[in-house]
């Protein structure tokens, strides 16, 4: 980090943020009339999901976006074939200035779904490049973070996002996918036998009890 620079992160609930973030980083609700004026006066605007299209962006200001998935397991915005028509017009298609991808095939993707065509650089994703680096002591950081022992495997349920479903719980029995995983493995010599038992969705559907 640079801390010469003024660095401002804006949250939706920004005091239950305060403890993990740097105490050289201001914070700043989302949404609010200070957030309105932090991006109107920033000189950098750097986020991993999209703008709203009411946002204005000076030419003189710089928006880079780094997204926050590359493999396309689900597809998204223009791709998605559902794309709601009032936003017909993503904010990053006129108004991002770089972007950044993984690999070709996240490139690809990236002009896709946004229909972009300005600069994008391949230099990894911030949000999954930690997911695959063969760190062990990341490995352990991240293991005593989630309270999971090193001789636990750990099993990552991503649902993508179903359309319309924000509320109704998603049709699926957790406990014999659970199981069928467990026998599978120990044919293999691994033994599933503890998990993390609280889900993180999709921000779009948090709502959704599993």
């Amino acid at each position: 980090m640079y801390p010469e620079y003024k660095l401002v992160w804006l949250f939706v609930e920004p005091r239950k943020k305060r403890e993990i973030v740097p105490p050289y980083v201001k914070i700043v609700k989302k949404r609010s009339l200070r957030a309105f004026y932090e991006l109107a006066t920033a000189k950098f605007w750097i986020d991993n999901f999209c703008k709203p299209v009411y946002l204005y962006k000076s030419s003189k200001q710089i928006y880079i976006q780094t997204w926050h998935g590359d493999r396309g397991f689900k597809k998204i915005m223009y791709d998605s074939g559902y794309f709601p028509l009032n936003r017909r017009v993503l904010f990053e298609e006129n108004s991002c200035d770089l972007m950044i991808s993984g690999s070709d095939y996240g490139q690809m993707k990236i002009q896709s779904a946004f229909h972009y065509r300005g600069n994008i650089i391949k230099v990894g994703m911030p949000r999954n490049d930690v997911l695959i680096k063969n760190d062990i002591i990341l490995k352990n950081n991240i293991r005593k973070s989630l309270h999971v022992n090193k001789n636990s495997c750990i099993l990552l349920y991503a649902p993508t996002l179903r359309r319309n479903q924000k509320t109704m719980s998603i049709n699926i029995d957790l406990n014999s996918v659970l199981n069928v995983l467990e026998a599978k493995s120990k044919k293999n010599g691994f033994v599933l036998s503890e998990y993390i038992q609280e889900p993180k969705m999709n921000s779009l559907i948090k709502q959704i009890q599993i």
